[in-house]
């Protein structure tokens, strides 16, 4: 992969955002096609806080969770509700945002994408602008997910850090790094990738539910 013709200079207060191009046919020699842009952190819009009860990402898995005893049933003093029952009551309290049109939102806003690195190894590959970009299983697992979803197929951007930042600049890569908490507090959403599912996944969000 070429650096130096995929990335262009950021300027000061700017960021690069991945937008994963829809497919024209199912046919194709690559599943993920995207594009990079830029965008200056003052024109992202306030992020709007989700409710409790929003879906808004729910494609993102289509199981339905069992949410059944994860210890022996021959002891119910030790079931889940009587654990979580014993649990600290945490609140959280959202300021409301003004609100923002969906085409504001689509031109402006996007979602940051935290997942584990997990091995150094680019077994994958992705088109970016047209050139081919090696990333890692993990990466290319999560991006495929996200292609699904719909707010990603009607325009809304991601930033994730392997792909938007220049990992050959150093100079850039150190000015990014001290962006990265406003990158995350201005995300419309942070999704965050475990992982593809395994035989425990069930039982972890039984767990954390």
């Amino acid at each position: 992969m070429n650096h130096e013709k995929l990335y262009n200079p950021l300027q000061h207060g700017y960021i690069r955002l991945l937008q994963i191009q829809v497919p024209e046919s199912q046919a194709s020699d690559h599943n993920i096609s995207c594009s990079l842009s830029c965008i200056a952190l003052t024109d992202v819009p306030p992020a709007t806080p989700v409710k409790e009860e929003s879906q808004d990402w729910h494609e993102l898995s289509t199981a339905h969770w069992n949410y059944r005893t994860l210890f022996s049933p021959a002891d119910p003093s030790k079931s889940v509700r009587r654990y979580r029952a014993g649990l600290p009551r945490v609140r959280i309290v959202a300021t409301p945002a003004a609100p923002v049109s969906k085409n504001e939102v689509l031109r402006s806003s996007y979602i940051a994408l935290s997942y584990v690195w997990g091995p150094s190894t680019q077994n994958k590959q992705i088109l970016v602008n047209g050139h081919l970009c090696p990333v890692t299983d993990n990466l290319y697992a999560a991006l495929d997910q996200l292609q699904h979803c719909v707010a990603i197929k009607t325009g809304l951007r991601i930033w994730v850090d392997a792909l938007c930042i220049d990992q050959n600049n150093l100079e850039e890569k150190a000015y990014q790094i001290e962006l990265m908490h406003k990158i995350y507090a201005q995300a419309q959403h942070v999704v965050i990738w475990l992982g593809p599912e395994s035989p425990w996944t069930r039982s972890a969000f039984t767990a954390i539910s």
